[in-house]
């Protein structure tokens, strides 16, 4: 199961078992996703605030962020996706994070890998 989460919604909810034929092999390992489309700039930079302090919380290691592609966007730039970027870089609780795979979203999503909670 992958946990969804949203702070414009308030809560996160459980997504069910994956389907054989959408890339389940490794879709097993993200344990939190979350989705930036549509956003501003301020609510991105607060939700992937939020988001990362709850998946530390919860000692989360595998994550996905979905920034999207910029088709939305003036100029069709992909304003979230450096942003993103930047913002992963300043943390210090980033390991490391690459594009996801094209069926995981390609150049739109990141996987991210978190530091282990220290103890």
């Amino acid at each position: 199961t992958l946990l969804f989460f949203s702070s414009r919604r308030r809560h996160t909810r459980y997504i069910g078992d994956w389907s054989s034929d959408v890339c389940s092999s490794d879709l097993t390992d993200i344990q939190a996703e979350l989705d930036l489309h549509r956003r501003t700039k301020l609510e991105a930079r607060l939700e992937v605030v939020h988001f990362l302090t709850y998946c530390n919380a919860n000692n989360f290691k595998h994550v996905r962020i979905v920034h999207g592609k910029g088709f939305g966007s003036k100029g069709k730039i992909p304003v979230l996706k450096t942003l993103v970027n930047h913002w992963l870089q300043q943390r210090d609780d980033v390991l490391a994070f690459c594009s996801a795979r094209p069926c995981d979203g390609g150049t739109g999503a990141l996987y991210v890998l978190l530091r282990s909670a220290e103890k």
